[in-house]
């Protein structure tokens, strides 16, 4: 539990840091220290009553809801400058269109964090406002009024069009006038009007070159091939780790150590086509991104996952939607068939005290629908109710390749199912579907101390991925379908498994 309070409280660091970069005085320790006060309050709780002891509900729902209130308080009451006030209604401010530190509207925030004063404000003058008009046509999208913010230009109007041609030949028509200038982003506002944004394209300023350049690839491949043997290392040394006698020394038995390369091997698969399910599908709609890099720690798994740095905004909500959906599907097609073979080659025994999800030794399948229904599809008669599974270190490599997707899944911020759900629903349904799922992590680590570690992350995890350029065009019914198919699988890992099914079963 305390190894997982630093890594959030590193993690909770770093996004504070970014959030508030610019936009106000106060202070990044004590907002910081604000955020993980719930997070300090739970875990004290859990190292003063013992694991199997939940959080009581008088301490988990006060700190959880307080807590942001307060965050945002504190940001508001040091802001340097008031932001001003649009007439129209829109969600988002130009700074927070996109905030991937490689997007163009980040660029501004970084410039103003670094002192840049030879920024213009405005970034057209009459002249080219006025040809603005011609790169909207009447009959496409009739723009009405132009709101000019710091490094941005909100255009507002009518749509008259289908969003997706709208979009294209606005594009166009601006990329014939300004060149590369700028990027355009096609969003609605809280009033559900569609609006334009440009903002600068960091791929032409000096600025942007230094956050969105593309390393050469032979430093990418030094990077992600280093990276790779040393979490292979690292996982192998942890899966002995987990999976030893404890009655036998880890050093003096090699053949101990080499146990933990079929649940590294096994993991590293389940990454691997994760990432790459990531990679293909940004690479599949010219979404500038790197190869995979894999972060080994000596501890816990033996890895904190890998990731696929995207060097370029979302296109459109087709792009996010298979970005997020392709690489959580891909790690789970190998986690299943990893998980079936490696069940079929564990053993079914009697509980064991602490049997639940996180005993490799006395996993309780009935803690997971999912695993439920493959664990007795699996073992068969064996496996009847009140048994647990010492699973097979290829299991073990399965089982958490499980759990990692149904956390990938979850539809929060820029986990998968954040955007697959942002591309599904838009910006204010996927913002509310957001908060649903925090409360109800919140709710489910209540009942299962097992969980609380992943309320403490998704505390501080965003309600909502950041948008695409083209945020207006929906998604065709085979992705709607396939997002659905997504969240239910998300619901079958997570969920327990109800007595009536037990008893069917058994």
């Amino acid at each position: 539990m305390i190894v997982w309070l630093v890594l959030i409280g590193i993690v909770a660091y770093f996004i504070v840091r970014q959030s508030v970069s610019g936009i106000t005085r106060a202070s990044v320790w004590v907002l910081w220290l604000v955020m993980m006060a719930p997070a300090l309050i739970w875990t004290t709780w859990t190292l003063a009553n013992g694991p199997g002891q939940p959080v009581p509900p008088w301490l988990a729902l006060p700190p959880f809801i307080a807590c942001p209130l307060l965050y945002v308080w504190l940001v508001q009451q040091g802001r340097s400058a008031r932001p001003q006030q649009s007439t129209h209604g829109d969600l988002e401010s130009p700074i927070s269109v996109l905030a991937d530190p490689s997007s163009p509207a980040e660029a501004l925030a970084l410039a103003q964090a670094l002192g840049s004063a030879k920024i213009s404000p405005r970034l057209l003058d009459r002249t080219e406002e006025a040809s603005l008009q011609d790169c909207f046509p009447w009959s496409v999208f009739y723009l009405s009024s132009v709101e000019h913010r710091p490094q941005a230009a909100l255009c507002y109007g009518q749509l008259r069009a289908e969003p997706a041609l709208a979009y294209r030949t606005v594009c166009d028509k601006i990329r014939q006038k300004f060149s590369d200038r700028f990027l355009v982003i096609f969003q609605e506002g809280q009033n559900g009007k569609p609006f334009f944004a440009l903002v600068p394209n960091p791929q032409r300023t000096p600025l942007g070159q230094a956050l969105s350049q593309e390393p050469p690839l032979w430093k990418q491949v030094i990077w992600s091939v280093g990276l790779l043997g040393l979490s292979l290392l690292s996982m192998t040394l942890m899966g002995a780790e987990m999976l030893r006698n404890p009655k036998l020394d880890l050093v003096r038995d090699w053949a101990f150590i080499q146990s933990g390369a079929p649940y590294a091997i096994g993991l590293l698969l389940v990454l691997g086509a994760h990432e790459l399910g990531h990679y293909w599908a940004a690479k599949r709609h010219r979404v500038s991104v790197s190869l995979p890099l894999f972060i080994p720690i000596p501890a816990l798994l033996g890895t904190l996952g890998a990731f696929t740095p995207l060097r370029s905004p979302m296109p459109h909500r087709r792009a996010m939607f298979d970005v997020g959906f392709w690489g959580a599907i891909g790690g789970l097609l190998v986690a299943l068939p990893l998980l079936v073979w490696g069940l079929a080659h564990s053993t079914v025994v009697n509980p064991l005290p602490g049997s639940g999800l996180l005993n490799w030794r006395s996993i309780d399948p009935s803690y997971s629908i999912a695993l439920t229904l493959i664990s007795k599809a699996t073992l068969g008669a064996a496996l009847v109710p009140g048994k647990a599974i010492a699973l097979h270190p290829i299991a073990l490599a399965g089982y958490i390749g499980l759990w990692l997707g149904a956390f990938h899944l979850l539809p929060l911020g820029s986990l998968d199912g954040g955007r697959i759900v942002r591309a599904m629903l838009g910006t204010q349904g996927a913002m509310l579907v957001g908060h649903i799922t925090r409360f109800a992590v919140l709710v489910l680590a209540l009942a299962r101390s097992e969980f609380l570690a992943l309320a403490l992350l998704v505390f501080f995890l965003p309600a909502i991925s950041q948008p695409a350029l083209d945020d207006v065009t929906p998604l065709d019914d085979r992705r709607d379908g396939l997002g659905f198919l997504a969240l239910a699988l998300l619901v079958l890992v997570v969920l327990p498994a109800p007595r009536l099914l037990l008893g069917w079963l058994s």
